[in-house]
């Protein structure tokens, strides 16, 4: 995890957290360069000081200055300084001086709140927060014992390998989980919750098996419940990740390869038969036995 600096051990670490494994996140920086902002107080007074946001951040659309509160402090804040923290109709908060800065940049100025923010998600930060600043000291064999289980046995729960790795203690995996030795989907279940804590060697390996357990594999206690294939999806076959293509093959055996959006969109009608096949990304094909009649518009 990246080291930065952050007020409180609440809002912005969980924030923190939250843009470390948002793939729309780029980078982020907290607490940058200071800037003049004004407004009015309740009683009317004009105020001007600098300000300093709890982030910057850069996103696959864009860029902005964000700053993180709780609902309570900012309905107190809403109180005193009118002019500074406004809540929408919609039910959004938002700094009025602090998007007149941006928008002279053509960026924006978000105030987030612990309202957009997965409770099971926070409950489980909490959780682990007297684990996340450490520093793994674990015996190397109980490590990779754990590591070695969960590649044999993906996606099962906490309360199944402490029943079947009689020298691992729960907080052995409390450790690799904040140190991101092994992954948990935080928002899902309470971890303290063992019988339904789900455990992975990775976040690929869990979306794999998540959105793609079609493909067959059968592991113990991990979800088997089919999803919908779509490109991009990453799929764990033979033990190896690959990433799933969508290609048309023609009766003739002539193939055409669908760019992503292609594949999705709706910019194709109904003209000659074809037989859709899943194609893995080493060339390893999977028919679905679907025809279609496809012509590019």
């Amino acid at each position: 995890m990246t080291e930065v600096d952050f007020e409180s051990h609440t809002v912005e670490l969980w924030a923190i957290y939250l843009m470390e494994h948002d793939p729309q996140v780029l980078e982020f920086y907290d607490q940058p360069p200071p800037f003049k902002i004004q407004y009015k107080n309740q009683a009317g007074r004009n105020i001007g000081h600098y300000h300093t946001p709890d982030f910057f951040v850069l996103r696959h659309d864009g860029a902005c200055w964000e700053e993180w509160k709780t609902v309570k402090e900012l309905e107190k804040l809403a109180q005193k300084y009118p002019g500074r923290y406004q809540k929408t109709a919609s039910g959004y908060w938002r700094c009025p001086p602090g998007e007149a800065h941006a928008s002279q940049f053509g960026l924006k100025y978000c105030v987030r709140t612990d309202a957009e923010l997965n409770p099971v998600f926070t409950q489980n930060l909490m959780f682990l927060s007297d684990y996340l600043g450490f520093k793994s000291n674990l015996i190397t064999d109980v490590h990779s014992t754990v590591l070695a289980y969960l590649w044999a046995n993906p996606g099962i729960t906490i309360a199944a390998l402490l029943q079947e790795l009689n020298h691992v203690c729960a907080n052995d995996i409390y450790i690799m989980i904040a140190t991101e030795l092994l992954y948990v989907d935080l928002s899902a279940v309470p971890l303290v919750e063992h019988y339904r804590t789900r455990l992975w060697v990775s976040q690929q390996t869990h979306d794999a098996y998540t959105h793609a357990s079609v493909v067959g594999v059968t592991t113990k206690n991990a979800p088997s419940s089919p999803t919908t294939l779509l490109p991009n999806t990453a799929l764990e076959w033979d033990s190896a990740l690959w990433t799933l293509v969508i290609p048309l093959l023609s009766l003739s055996g002539r193939a055409i390869a669908l760019k992503p959006h292609e594949a999705i969109n709706t910019s194709y009608t109904i003209r000659k038969k074809w037989i859709l096949y899943l194609l893995l990304e080493k060339n390893r094909a999977i028919p679905c036995y679907t025809k279609a009649r496809l012509i590019q518009k």
